[in-house]
């Protein structure tokens, strides 16, 4: 069953300032045609000798866009022809500056300098594009001194003429700067059509990232952001649908945004093979289950995605695989803690080891897993792994009742009327085992009901009158399982006699 609330990793991925980086150079090249709008003749080139770039940027992509921009040549021989390919050297500079010596970074602020010149002189005449160019160049530093405030200046001036690609990098300039009407400036270039904007005006209202938590807005912008093809916007409106968050839940058309996120983002492949394992759509062959659980090991979901894998193969009864996968994320994963700690007491996969099973299931057990405490309990009480420690095996199997268990809650009815490990008291015994009972356990009846008979009319009332507080304080705790665990656990049926048999 899937969990009610939607995991924090992933699930959820924030877009980043760097979302710029995944737009469609197309609209950007569109935006920034210069030459197309300017019909003064173009200005002289001084002869310029300017170094050469093809080991300054040695990725294929980059040398490409470098050479034809930055060589003489292609100065020389048109330069407004040259200043189309601004955009798209922009954007992969910006990404590789830092990586740049301080000498070649330096050379190339001074070939970018002459070029930004003549950008300016435009952007004053109140060209839109140029005043995009101009701003993204003063909040980089391309071929300017870095100036927030002029950046700015230009990008406002250039989104106020309708220039929505100047007005998403004024939004990233102030979230970057922590402005408080960034929020604002998203909503406004989210609504002129930007999908980067979209996804990050979805994840806002997701959030409640300065403004009130809203799921249903929070969905639709995803919703408009995956028709875009963006894989992240399509994986959050998966995990949407899939919870039913701002809208109806829909497993169908959670698994297809999924599918569709899956190329891209691999943390979808993780929810699909979930949907696969607990029966949410078209059946799903097992080798497919287990490739998608693959594929998603190198994603944000690799912790989740290695204890699933090996779940997967637990239930294949391939344990020594299974041991394997859940040993990578021991202890940080407390599902993987329990799985191993249940196979070392069991023995499969590796040799029997109670006191290593103990271990495991200390971590299990202390992040809150009914089943951890269950089997800690019992290897105390039963002196495996550790010496006997009745008093350590009574907090847990309490614990766990508290927790909604009815083995659990029939064990401390046990250890209570034994006075084993916890202070005899039949009048919570009683109330422990008929809770127990009225949680499903089948086997106790008529010892409860010895229980009873050994009371007097007084004891019996208080026994019954706490046994419906227990129920009503925690049978809200039940009906919540946690998927994925290995349940090879002592059968209470055949070994609450023994364990009885044991106290007395």
């Amino acid at each position: 069953m899937l969990p009610s609330s939607v995991p924090k990793y992933s699930c959820l991925v924030t877009a980043s300032a760097h979302a710029l980086w995944r737009c469609p150079l197309r609209q950007c090249l569109l935006l920034l045609l210069l030459c197309s709008c300017s019909h003064s003749p173009s200005p002289a080139v001084p002869e310029a000798k300017l170094p050469p770039v093809r080991d300054l940027l040695p990725q294929p992509g980059l040398e490409l866009v470098a050479h034809k921009l930055l060589s003489g040549k292609a100065l020389q021989a048109d330069y407004r022809q040259a200043v189309k390919l601004i955009p798209s050297f922009h954007l992969q500079l910006a990404a590789r500056r830092d990586t740049l010596s301080t000498t070649d970074a330096a050379r190339l602020q001074t070939i970018l300098h002459p070029i930004i010149n003549w950008i300016q002189s435009q952007a004053t005449k109140g060209d839109a594009s140029a005043r995009l160019i101009l701003g993204y160049s003063y909040w980089k530093g391309l071929g300017v001194l870095p100036d927030n405030q002029q950046a700015q200046q230009w990008l406002e001036k250039s989104g106020a003429q309708g220039n929505a690609m100047a007005t998403w990098q004024l939004a990233l300039l102030q979230l970057e700067s922590k402005q408080h009407d960034a929020v604002t400036t998203v909503a406004s270039a989210a609504k002129s059509g930007i999908p980067e904007a979209r996804l990050l005006y979805g994840e806002i209202n997701r959030d409640g990232i300065s403004t009130p938590q809203n799921y249903s807005l929070a969905r639709q912008w995803f919703n408009k952001a995956a028709q875009d093809r963006l894989p992240l916007a399509q994986l959050n409106m998966g995990l949407m649908t899939l919870y039913g968050m701002g809208g109806a839940q829909n497993f169908e058309q959670a698994r297809q945004f999924l599918l569709q996120a899956s190329p891209s983002r691999r943390e979808a492949d993780y929810w699909l093979a979930r949907l696969g394992i607990e029966g949410y759509g078209p059946e799903v062959s097992a080798a497919t289950i287990h490739q998608w659980l693959l594929n998603s090991l190198e994603s944000q979901a690799s912790r989740e995605s290695t204890t699933l894998l090996g779940y997967t193969d637990a239930v294949r009864h391939d344990y020594g695989a299974a041991c394997s996968l859940f040993q990578r994320n021991t202890p940080r994963d407390p599902l993987a803690a329990h799985n191993l700690g249940t196979l070392c007491f069991t023995g499969l996969g590796t040799p029997p080891d109670y006191q290593t099973s103990l271990l495991y299931l200390q971590t299990g057990a202390e992040y809150g897993l009914v089943a951890s405490m269950k089997l800690l309990g019992y290897l105390c009480l039963n002196g495996l792994g550790t010496p006997e420690r009745p008093e350590q095996a009574w907090h847990w199997f309490f614990k766990a009742a508290t927790l909604g268990d009815a083995w659990s809650a029939w064990a401390a009815g046990l250890l209570l009327e034994a006075g084993h490990g916890v202070s005899p008291d039949p009048v919570a015994a009683y109330a422990w085992q008929s809770v127990a009972l009225a949680w499903g356990w089948t086997t106790g009846a008529g010892r409860r009901d010895a229980l009873a008979a050994s009371m007097d009319r007084q004891a019996l009332m208080q026994g019954q009158k706490l046994a419906q507080k227990f129920f009503n304080d925690y049978n809200y705790q039940r009906g919540v399982p946690v998927p994925y665990l290995v349940y090879p656990i002592p059968d209470a049926a055949s070994n609450s006699d023994a364990m009885t048999d044991k106290q007395n």
